[in-house]
């Protein structure tokens, strides 16, 4: 169990390594990219199928207390914009927010390398990395590309409370359970990001933000997004770890409408359940509605 996360989290942004030089570009306003849709059915399923990962009787995690990002390592002017976008981003998709001082929960580091700046916070808390194994921490560090995310997750019951275990390993859960649904839900308690500085030239604000709000509000895989057809800021890089020549600006109207879904659909349910939920919400959200923009 984590302990508060201010403290840690705090003295982690005050003192992180980077490059501390601010970003910048043209994308000024964040607009969402729009584009055509064409066999909408199919797409949306496959969206949430590549993003909404789980297994058939597993349960999607998310955060259930309000959000509170931050941002480390690059200029003070570029990781308060970062934050603040992320903050939009999360309004819009009806995701809620803490107020402004709040005790960070996501944090997005910028840093020289993410393997080095792995073992680093491990080293300083091996907490950050609750329920990881020592393969998982080598899994991460080695993973390719220029980012690397985590989530510390805990099981609740129905009464939010965390699920305990007795002696035997037996877990005591408060709630019922169905066919469909359980009586335990997965939750994110805090979400981190880290992209390697050299990754970030070209890159605005805007687009860090937005990449890095759907690698932490959601478990997603970057490396699936290439096999979409579909239009994401998870493709923000190529496969050399640079910035992709067909990055969008800023997230798209997919991303958006993946992040309303996933939080406004209950993980009470098993994952088919949900995601068969969300591509039902995801249609009838494209059809019918006007997206706020971030």
């Amino acid at each position: 169990m984590l302990r508060v996360l201010a403290p840690w989290l705090l003295a982690i942004l005050a003192s992180a390594p980077g490059a501390a030089q601010d970003v910048s570009g043209t994308n000024a306003d964040g607009a969402i990219v729009v584009e055509g849709h064409r066999d909408l059915d199919r797409r949306v399923q496959r969206v949430i199928d590549v993003f909404a990962q789980s297994g058939p009787d597993e349960q999607l995690s998310r955060f259930e207390a309000p959000v509170c990002p931050a941002a480390a390592g690059l200029g003070e002017a570029s990781n308060r914009a970062i934050a603040d976008r992320m903050r939009r981003v999360a309004s819009a998709a009806g995701i809620a927010v803490a107020p402004v001082g709040c005790a960070p929960n996501i944090v997005v580091l910028a840093a020289p390398g993410k393997a080095d700046a792995i073992r680093a916070l491990h080293e300083r808390d091996p907490e950050m990395f609750t329920g990881l194994r020592a393969s998982d921490l080598a899994q991460l560090a080695a993973s390719p590309g220029p980012t690397v995310s985590w989530q510390v997750r805990k099981l609740v019951g129905s009464d939010g409370q965390q699920v305990t275990h007795d002696i035997e390993g037996q877990s005591w859960v408060v709630g019922l359970q169905t066919r469909t649904t359980s009586p335990t839900r997965p939750i994110f308690l805090a979400a981190f990001l880290v992209i390697e500085t050299a990754a970030l030239n070209g890159l605005t604000p805007i687009q860090i933000a937005d990449y890095a709000t759907l690698r932490t509000f959601i478990a997603t895989d970057p490396s699936r997004a290439r096999l979409l057809r579909s239009p994401t800021i998870l493709n923000l890089f190529d496969e050399r770890g640079r910035r992709a020549a067909t990055a969008p600006p800023s997230l798209t109207e997919w991303d958006l409408r993946l992040l309303r879904v996933y939080y406004s659909t209950s993980n009470r349910y098993h994952a088919n359940i949900q995601r068969s939920a969300m591509q039902r919400a995801f249609l009838d959200d494209m059809a019918g509605s006007t997206q706020p923009k971030p």
